[in-house]
């Protein structure tokens, strides 16, 4: 299973990166609960 999450507004792509990595440190299943999921794409 993948799972994606961006912030509500546009940022730049490494305050993108950095602010997953902290929501994932701090509090993951709070994360995963709001992240969208999606079937792995098989080539």
């Amino acid at each position: 299973m993948g799972w994606c999450f961006v912030p509500a507004r546009a940022l730049a792509a490494g305050d993108v990166m950095l602010a997953q990595k902290i929501a994932l440190e701090t509090d993951e299943m709070a994360v995963l609960s709001l992240a969208n999921k999606f079937p792995p794409k098989l080539l």
